[in-house]
């Protein structure tokens, strides 16, 4: 018999697969119920190998919504007993038995687990007016066509605000950059969305919600209703092969019913994109524009989002941590990753990913032009960059360990060549020729007054070059350290 209060949880197999990358995995969700009113109290969509921690989470969602704790809780896996009572956070008893409570919930969440999230009908059964729905597909047609997916990445993240419908700093992202699939999804607050990005990077496969999905769909992928609902009204493509649908999930990661302020909310972002991007064909890196349509609610969209690091944020911190707990120089490994940084966005490259060609330049063009350092940092610039590029490939999975050990491999043969690049003053650029003479005289960086003197006695006098090392003769040892004449190796 059920103790008073007690709620009863447990993992429910789905009955199909998912295929992610070529892997195929069986998705489960964690459930917990509450026995004495039979009542689902929370979900939680996971692998089947992240089961305890799936129960914790949906505990936790569990205990958030309910207006009191339950006095016993129930799991059939001693397994799972450490990180339900982690859970829990306070004193509760837990009993180790069987569930048959979770019967009747199996068939249905595995069969949506095997379906997987499906789109339910414009109309959602009648209660949209069709005229909404159209009001809909006339925005999004405007949008596929303006194709703002050219403009914004995917890691740009709008800031929205919609006052009338109560949202304040939600996050809108715009999908199509890697033309896999077409739209915009909005999430209600930085935390939904940081999630949905962890589940991303972490391959769950699995939805993190809630949130607002327009996307484009082929006619026949859609659900019978749709199609159906399509045929009756007559409402038309944004383009071939790309028919607007609208999917909902709540805060489990399950399907919920679209609403008619769904559509509204909807249609005003899709107005909104277009609107800011044919303003800025080119995408500056702050934007702020309100847009304001007949019949709609105004919406503003800020970039960047004001509570969100950027990407180069994100990356330097992620490193510096990483250095950090090695006990490394922090001063240093912050530089060589802004450099690095700022090379990738000057060529407009990603800067997550590097190729040999791009590992080459950054070392013998950009470091020995415009990196000012002592002789000490810079002949240990190569290290810190070799780090910096094995942290982005593990960190990012943008790069697997065979081409990471490649582009490692890579910085190391041009060891040579760095030494003797860095060491040339006729690759510097003019602000690194000045800031080496400075150096040399003793002259503060800070010092306007004496920095202006000495850029008119440069320019003036045609000061020779401060050299960082000393010339290489063709006969004398490679500084490369390989033991052979400079004129067999690196001079060669």
């Amino acid at each position: 018999m059920a103790a008073a209060n007690e709620w009863v949880g447990g993992i429910i197999a789905s009955t199909g697969d998912v295929v992610e990358e070529g892997a195929a995995f069986r998705p489960s969700v964690a459930v917990w119920l509450d026995v004495k009113n039979d009542q689902l109290l929370a979900t939680e969509l996971c692998r089947p190998e992240h089961a305890a921690a799936a129960l914790a989470g949906a505990l936790q969602k569990a205990l958030e919504r309910s207006e009191g704790r339950p006095a016993a809780l129930r799991v059939a896996e001693e397994a799972w007993v450490d990180a339900v009572r982690a859970a829990a956070g306070g004193p509760v008893s837990i009993a180790v038995g069987p569930t048959p409570e979770l019967g009747p919930l199996e068939e249905n969440l595995a069969a949506f687990l095997a379906e997987g999230p499906q789109m339910p009908g414009y109309t959602a059964e009648g209660t949209i007016p069709p005229e909404r729905v159209e009001r809909l597909f006339r925005a999004a047609r405007r949008f596929f066509q303006a194709q703002p997916w050219k403009v914004a990445a995917e890691e740009e993240v709008f800031a929205v605000d919609v006052p009338e419908l109560g949202i304040e700093g939600g996050c809108l992202i715009v999908i199509g950059a890697q033309e896999e699939a077409r739209g915009f999804t909005l999430f209600p607050d930085v935390d939904t969305y940081l999630a949905f990005v962890e589940a991303v990077s972490e391959e769950e496969g699995l939805p993190v919600g809630p949130f607002l999905h327009l996307g484009f769909e082929q006619e026949q992928d859609l659900g019978p209703t749709m199609r159906a609902e399509l045929q009756r009204y007559g409402w038309k493509a944004a383009a071939p092969g790309a028919v607007p649908a609208l999917l909902a999930l709540d805060e489990d990661g399950l399907t919920r019913e679209l609403e008619e302020l769904d559509h509204v909310l909807a249609t005003a972002l899709a107005e909104a994109v277009v609107d800011l991007v044919e303003k800025h064909p080119e995408l500056p890196e702050e934007a702020d524009e309100t847009s304001s349509h007949d019949g709609l609610p105004e919406v503003r969209l800020q970039l960047p989002h004001p509570e969100i690091d950027s990407l180069d944020e994100v990356i330097v911190y992620g490193f510096l941590e990483e250095e950090e707990a090695q006990g490394r120089d922090l001063e240093l490994a912050e530089s060589v990753a802004v450099h690095a940084l700022d090379f990738k966005e000057a060529s407009e490259a990603d800067p997550v990913a590097w190729s040999p060609a791009e590992v080459e330049e950054f070392l013998l063009v950009y470091v020995p032009k415009k990196v000012s350092y002592s002789e000490e940092e810079l002949l240990l610039l190569p290290r810190v960059f070799g780090r910096f590029l094995r942290f982005l490939g593990e960190s990012f999975e943008v790069m697997d360990e065979k081409r990471i050990r490649r582009l490692l491999d890579h910085v190391d043969e041009l060891l040579g060549r760095f030494r003797l690049a860095i060491g040339d003053p006729s690759r510097w650029a003019p602000a690194k020729r000045l800031a080496m003479l400075a150096h040399q005289r003793g002259v503060d960086l800070t010092d306007r007054e004496a920095m202006a003197g000495l850029v008119n006695e440069m320019n003036a006098q045609q000061l020779p070059s401060v050299r960082l090392a000393p010339k290489v003769g063709r006969n004398d040892p490679c500084p490369c350290g390989s033991g052979k004449k400079h004129k067999k190796c690196c001079g060669a």
